[in-house]
């Protein structure tokens, strides 16, 4: 492994997660509950 592409196995590796990172696949899905809209709501 190259030294300076650490954490990654090589350049192409490191390459390849940034797109990812940059394109949104690492993002995590959200999802709306009905819990969420009573948070708003003054008590």
């Amino acid at each position: 492994p190259v030294e300076a592409s650490r954490p990654f196995c090589s350049e192409r590796c490191r390459d390849v997660d940034l797109n990812r990172w940059l394109s949104g696949s690492y993002a995590i899905p959200a999802r709306e509950s009905d819990e969420d809209d009573d948070m708003d709501e003054p008590k």
